[in-house]
């Protein structure tokens, strides 16, 4: 198996690990509202803050 092949594994598993945690996140993140125009992205970017400060992360 080539590293390419190897890689592409791991990302995998990675996410089969998170799926939960993945399909919650982006579900909630489709469903916070960004209206276009004005382009107030604020709710958005305030879930994505939220679940990096949970994660502990900057």
């Amino acid at each position: 198996m080539n590293d390419e092949n190897g890689q592409k594994k791991v990302l995998l598993g990675w996410i089969d690990e998170d799926r939960d945690i993945l399909i919650d996140f982006l579900s909630r993140f489709i469903q916070a509202k960004s209206p276009d125009p004005p382009g107030d992205t604020r709710e958005a970017a305030g879930h994505i803050k939220r679940h990096l400060d949970q994660k502990g992360l900057p």
